[in-house]
């Protein structure tokens, strides 16, 4: 049994080799198309916009993707015990998040101690940095329901 699951496997993968190379000389069925945001901040904190603090105003979009929603990630330094307030205009999207996300040497969490009030369009962040490090603001779009659609839009 444990050769026919081996041997499964080498053919899968042979399978899958074969139609990767074709692809550039046939279409096929099995390609699937990526679709990215046009702003495309980055997805991952290693892909983050970097920001500038002071520097004014970025715009953004929420944008649907190929098998999860847009979230865009900027990195911005920062200075121990300075506070810091970061303001999220809702310009055509219906509601996003704006979170403060910790630097990397202490963790993939939400930093500490940040305060979040709205107010019509805008969200306003307010935080005070434990360290002096680059830190990570993290936008994406809200979700109606719990199990409803997320809204997308420009920011």
């Amino acid at each position: 049994m444990r050769i026919l699951m081996v041997l499964a496997g080498v053919g899968l993968t042979a399978l899958l080799l074969a139609i990767s190379l074709a692809s550039p000389f046939f279409p096929s069925p099995f390609s699937l198309s990526i679709v990215r945001a046009e702003d495309d901040h980055g997805d991952y904190r290693s892909l983050a916009t970097h920001i500038g603090i002071g520097t004014g105003e970025i715009s953004g979009n929420i944008d649907e993707t190929s098998l999860f929603f847009d979230v865009d990630y900027f990195a911005f330094e920062t200075r121990r015990g300075a506070k810091y307030t970061f303001v999220l205009d809702l310009v055509s999207i219906t509601d996003a998040n704006l979170t403060v996300i910790d630097s990397v040497d202490r963790g993939a969490g939400v930093a500490e101690g940040q305060t979040m009030t709205w107010s019509g369009d805008q969200k306003q962040v307010e935080w005070v940095a434990r360290t002096s490090d680059t830190y990570y603001l993290e936008v994406y779009g809200a979700q109606g329901a719990p199990d409803g659609p997320v809204f997308l839009g420009s920011y």
